[in-house]
């Protein structure tokens, strides 16, 4: 605090003969703190040019995008959630040619809710079952899972003595 002790000397100065005495001296400056002068407005400007170019590339939109991404993908992961159910009841529904049953299914009636319940299949899954244009989707009860390859047996397993007693009765007749 000496500086100040060259600056007053023994006398008393009032605001104006203060700032008088300062008039020249490069190390004090008065400023009224209240308004922020206290800040050279160089010195400001330059804090505020630096602090523009670390965030040059910021996006003002960013938690926009960010929202829109998320919902973005949670449509697509119920999209991907409604086809694994749909797949799950044309599974269980015993069709034949999933993407046949799928062409005549109107999608915008079924539904998943938010506890994995899928609703609106149902009902156009037996209306297709029981129609007589597209019953054929659906496997039946009587279809036999043994298909006729011809000859004399008809599919039907003959005999039970294995492999050879099956070459044997082949070639027998």
């Amino acid at each position: 605090m000496d500086f100040l002790k060259d600056i007053y000397g023994a006398e008393s100065l009032t605001y104006d003969q203060l700032t008088e005495k300062l008039k020249g001296n490069d190390k004090i400056q008065l400023a009224n703190l209240a308004s922020g002068d206290y800040i050279k407005k160089t010195d400001a400007d330059q804090q505020l040019s630096e602090e523009r170019k670390k965030y040059k590339d910021y996006d003002p939109e960013w938690k926009t995008k960010v929202m829109e991404a998320e919902s973005s993908a949670n449509k697509k992961i119920k999209e991907k959630d409604l086809s694994h159910a749909i797949n799950n009841a044309l599974t269980k529904a015993q069709v034949k040619n999933a993407k046949s049953v799928l062409a005549n299914l109107d999608m915008s009636k079924i539904d998943l809710s938010d506890d994995g319940k899928l609703t609106g299949i149902d009902d156009q899954l037996k209306a297709l079952k029981e129609s007589e244009d597209t019953a054929f989707l659906f496997s039946s009860a009587t279809d036999s899972p043994i298909k006729s390859l011809g000859g004399s047996t008809n599919g039907t397993i003959v005999s039970s003595g294995g492999l050879a007693a099956a070459i044997k009765e082949h070639y027998s007749s």
